[in-house]
């Protein structure tokens, strides 16, 4: 099973979110989604989400600036990605490391940006205080 991270990180507000500009895979090609990667072997979740959030964005942040928020996993075993928030006021300091553009973006104009079909949904799920964590079953 491969298993994957993705962060939203929001400024204090909640106003702004930092998403990245996909390369890659192919039908992720051209759309925003959350910062993250794959997790290595018997890596933790939280360490994979610093880890892939520093190599993309340029800035360190630790296990506790991440809550976790839901986990996708794949109906037939084959995928699971782990979605964590975090709100810092750090937007500003973000770079983009790789060759996938981190932006910046208005919460509010999120509908109007070529984002992954889930990312408006995870953007309001972050502002649910009553969401503790959640996990949804997906097809392929």
């Amino acid at each position: 099973m491969d298993k994957y991270v993705a962060g939203l990180m929001f400024n204090s507000d909640r106003t702004k979110v930092a998403l990245i500009r996909k390369t890659r895979p192919d039908w992720q090609k051209g759309f925003l989604n959350g910062i993250g990667g794959k997790i290595d072997g018997e890596e933790h979740s939280f360490d994979a989400m610093t880890r892939e959030f520093e190599e993309e964005t340029g800035y360190k942040t630790y296990w506790y600036d991440w809550w976790p928020l839901v986990t996708l996993k794949d109906i037939n075993n084959q995928w699971v990605v782990e979605f964590y928030c975090s709100a810092k006021d750090i937007l500003s300091e973000l770079k983009t490391m790789t060759d996938e553009k981190i932006e910046i973006i208005d919460v509010a104009n999120i509908d109007n940006e070529k984002v992954l079909s889930n990312i408006p949904w995870l953007i309001k799920m972050c502002f649910d205080n009553r969401l503790i964590h959640g996990e949804i079953k997906c097809k392929s």
